[in-house]
């Protein structure tokens, strides 16, 4: 069941990709990513709130696998937490301070020089 919702989630977001701007690109994201939480949610909770099933003798401990599936997991979710902060600090800086533009430029940028030409009255001399 797993696989089907993470190939549901591959499958409606590269669909979605050509249908960027329209009502239905939106809507497939919105599934792609329904299915994406559908497929981790059930392993997260049961990972959370259960202890887990010790390994019988002579077999390896499942534990140690899964401890260092969580560090790289943990790691990458760091990563991330860590660049969603960067980017509202930034969008934080941008919004709070504004570089004071150059006098020159805005003189600059108003038109150019250029000046409207006046069409010519064909009844006055």
């Amino acid at each position: 069941m797993i696989r089907l919702l993470f190939a549901a989630a591959v499958g409606l977001f590269v669909l979605s990709l050509p249908l960027t701007k329209t009502k239905l690109g939106g809507q497939l994201r919105i599934a792609a990513g329904v299915c994406f939480a559908l497929a981790l949610v059930p392993s997260l909770l049961f990972g959370l709130f259960f202890q887990p099933i010790p390994a019988p003798l002579g077999h390896p401990d499942p534990a140690t696998i899964g401890t260092r599936i969580g560090a790289g997991l943990s790691c990458l979710g760091a990563l991330v937490i860590l660049s969603l902060f960067a980017y509202a600090i930034l969008a934080l800086r941008k919004k709070l301070f504004r570089p004071k533009k150059d006098p020159w430029d805005i003189f600059f940028a108003r038109g150019g020089g250029k000046k409207r030409v006046q069409p010519k009255d064909p009844v006055a001399p």
